[in-house]
C-alpha cells in the first residue's frame, strides 16, 4: 500500500476506536466522514483504472466474511423498520418522549 491511504486508514481506525471507547454519539463521527469520502474516492478511482490486481481467494473470503458480519449487524434494525409499525402507540406504563 502507499503511505497516503495507509495513513488515512490508520487515522480512521484510531478515531473509530476512540469514538467507541468514549461515547457513541453520532456527532462525534462527523470529523471522520471526510476520511471515508477520501478512501471511497481512492478505491473508486483505483477500481476504474484497474490499478490493483484481482483479489486472491483468501481476500475474497475475508471480504465476504466482513460483508456477512456487517449485514447481520444491520439486520435487526432493518427488520424492525419493516415489520414494526412506525406509529405504534406506547405500551402500558410506557411514556412518549418530547420529540414524538
Amino acid at each position: 500500500m502507499e503511505r497516503g491511504p495507509l495513513l488515512l486508514v490508520a487515522f480512521l481506525v484510531y478515531y473509530v476506536l476512540i469514538h467507541v471507547a468514549t461515547h457513541g454519539y453520532a456527532r462525534y463521527r462527523l470529523p471522520a466522514m471526510p476520511v471515508l469520502f477520501l478512501l471511497s474516492g481512492f478505491a473508486w478511482s483505483a477500481a476504474r483504472a484497474h490499478v490493483y490486481p484481482r483479489l486472491s481467494m483468501a481476500r475474497r473470503a475475508t471480504a465476504g466474511a466482513v460483508a456477512l458480519v456487517l449485514a447481520l449487524s444491520v439486520y435487526p434494525t432493518l427488520r424492525s423498520w419493516f415489520v414494526d409499525p412506525w406509529d405504534k402507540p406506547p405500551e402500558q406504563g410506557e411514556t412518549r418522549d418530547a420529540a414524538s
